[in-house]
């Protein structure tokens, strides 16, 4: 049983296809797409588990992007503490081995893409 769930329209539907089939009804449901949403719900349950105190108690996954091997991953987080963002960045960088270690024991890759955090957009879309 596959749910899938139209992205601009909230639309829901399930269906026992498989996901190759599904692939035909949903295009843009590729597996970019599906590790970036993976690797952004999964970040979002880590980080709070990091025990660094210059990481604030609210931070948000704004976006993941993969890059086109996906070996590489920019995220771009954000705090309501804008005058900690560049200490919450150091931090984070200093766990992104402990967070990649994570991540490939729960999502089972053979290849964990290198995490690099950043808060500005514009350096993540590059």
């Amino acid at each position: 049983m596959v749910n899938v769930v139209e992205p601009n329209s909230g639309l829901r539907f399930e269906s026992t296809l498989p996901i190759c089939a599904l692939r035909q009804y949903a295009p843009h449901m590729d597996r970019t797409d599906g590790l970036e949403r993976s690797l952004a719900r999964l970040l979002a349950e880590l980080l709070p588990t990091l025990k660094d105190p210059r990481i604030p108690i609210v931070v948000t996954i704004e976006r993941v992007k993969l890059s086109g091997d996906k070996r590489y991953a920019r995220v771009q987080v954000s705090t309501l503490e804008s005058e900690a963002e560049s200490d919450m960045l150091d931090a984070l960088n200093r766990a992104k081995g402990f967070l990649q270690r994570k991540i490939a024991d729960e999502l089972g890759l053979r290849l964990t893409p290198r995490l690099s955090f950043h808060t500005d957009p514009l350096e993540v879309l590059r």
